[in-house]
């Protein structure tokens, strides 16, 4: 039901006919007023609620003859009583009903409170209709669905095999097939050279290609490139981004670590163990300048660890972590002589590291020198080693490779008294890749027979329940993605896998 209270206007001069406006709900209505007041126009008055007006005006001199009070359309008012010697008049309330109440003038009374005037008219609107139910979704067999939403073509959809439509309506495999509901992987560009790097940034990924030497060549082995494609797919054919890096060393040692965010790109240039020509550079995602891109330190190696106001890197000539504020300002070093180790990840509180089979941090704006870092972690096995590391909101992750197997672990940044054991796995031939979303661990792993690769995914914390997602007769290396996206790189090839 709508509730309101009409506005109901008018007013009658005496003897005159004029209109009343009736304004029910925003819709106005004119009625006329005659001699009785209008029943449509009717509305309660009590005498609080309405100006005063002045009563009889002053009598005139002469006769002593009462004076005759004009009696207003749907009131009742009395007039002016005899003044002294004249008349007194009524003076009208002309355009709408008022409570007069007559005033002392000279050669007259006072006159008398009016009555009560008429009852406005009550108008009640409809009440509102029921709010329709919704018809119910068909009931479709296993494998289809009514994705179309026509009812002339009802479960019309295979999601078991429909590319844009897998295992669910509007679930696009963006260019890949759909096998048993699930989406496959697919190849975003296929190369003859080895690939070094790859990164997710904002709706574009990037990887960084070596060039393969000719026979007996080890040196001027250039030119590198990096490469980007939309993250939904460019059809096997990527944007070269960046090119002409010549790597001075042997390309099997050669480094092409990379970052990115929807802002920036930054990448390594250089041999991993050797600081000879080894080089920090970045450019905007809008493209690099015509002199090419920005050099922003000398003496990088090994990975990045970019967060939104710091971009970090170990520097393979002094051994040390450094920092770089991506506002402006001056490279800075966060620790000193960290031999042994290659990966570093931070957010903008801490920064960590590993060396040798250990895991330190050290806090943002603090130069922990030499022995100043903290411990976070240190491997029971000598011959364990951290492979890869990954930092999402309070939680550190990292992977372990030893003779009998990989493991992926994980604790608390600031308080690990003891890891906890995500996954583990025997008989590899490479330590396991991995990719951290704020609720699910994915997992790449090949085994020692080299047969069959597995891409797997659990939910966090505990990973208690393993779904398989895809399998692959090649590596897979650095694992990254989005929200709904898998990237990694196996062998000369950078695959991706729109998960489920």
């Amino acid at each position: 039901m709508i509730e309101g209270r009409p506005t109901v206007s008018f007013g009658c001069a005496s003897r005159r006919r004029i209109s009343c406006a009736v304004s029910i709900w925003g819709i106005v209505s004119l009625l006329g007023c005659g001699d009785a007041e209008p029943k449509a126009c009717r509305i309660p008055r009590t005498a609080s609620s309405y100006p005063q007006v002045s009563g009889g005006g002053a009598g005139i001199a002469g006769s002593a003859e009462a004076g005759a009070s004009e009696q207003p359309v749907g009131g009742r008012s009395a007039g002016g009583a005899t003044g002294n010697g004249g008349t007194t008049g009524f003076q009208s309330a002309a355009g709408g009903y008022s409570n007069e109440t007559g005033g002392t003038r000279s050669g007259g009374t006072t006159g008398t409170l009016g009555g009560t005037g008429g009852v406005s008219s009550t108008v009640v609107g409809g009440e509102a209709g029921q709010l329709g139910t919704g018809g119910s979704a068909p009931i479709c067999a296993a494998g289809s669905a009514d994705c179309d939403g026509s009812a002339a073509t009802i479960c019309e959809t295979d999601v078991l095999n429909s590319a844009r439509h897998c295992g669910a309506c509007h679930h696009d495999c963006e260019g890949a097939s759909c096998v048993e509901g699930r989406c496959q992987p697919q190849p975003l560009e296929v190369i003859g050279t080895d690939l070094a790097g790859l990164a997710v940034g904002g709706d574009l990924v990037y990887w960084s290609t070596k060039p393969q030497p000719s026979a007996g060549v080890t040196s001027g082995l250039g030119p590198a490139e990096i490469h980007r494609c939309a993250t939904s797919g460019c059809g096997e054919k990527p944007e070269v981004f960046a090119s002409g890096f010549t790597l001075s060393l042997s390309v099997r040692l050669s480094n092409l670590a990379i970052a990115a965010d929807r802002n920036d790109v930054y990448w390594m240039v250089g041999h991993v163990w050797n600081p000879i020509g080894n080089l920090v550079l970045s450019c905007s995602t809008s493209g690099c300048p015509v002199a090419g891109p920005v050099t922003m330190d000398a003496g990088g190696e090994s990975f990045f660890a970019l967060t939104g106001l710091h971009l970090f890197w170990r520097d393979v000539g002094t051994n040390s972590i450094k920092v770089w504020p991506r506002g402006g300002g001056a490279v800075s070093t966060v620790a000193s002589y960290q031999e042994k180790g290659r990966h570093v990840v931070a957010d903008d509180e801490d920064v960590f590291w590993d060396q040798n089979q250990t895991i330190l941090r050290c806090p943002l704006g603090t130069d922990c020198g030499v022995f100043g870092a903290s411990k976070v972690y240190s491997g029971s096995v000598a011959s364990s080693t951290i492979v890869e590391m990954s930092l999402v909101g309070r939680d550190l992750y990292w992977s372990t490779w030893q003779a009998d197997g990989a493991a992926i672990l994980t604790c608390n940044k600031r308080n690990c008294p003891q890891p906890t054991i995500l996954r583990r796995a025997v008989g590899l031939t490479q330590a396991a890749t991995f990719y951290v979303q704020p609720s699910r661990l994915f997992v790449g792993t090949y085994p020692t027979a080299k047969t069959v690769g597995e891409l797997s995914v659990c939910e966090l914390p505990d990973c208690k329940t393993i779904l398989k997602l895809a399998t692959f007769s090649k590596p897979i290396y650095q694992l990254t993605g989005d929200s709904r996206r898998l990237f990694w790189i196996s062998e000369q090839t950078v695959m991706k896998l729109v998960l489920p």
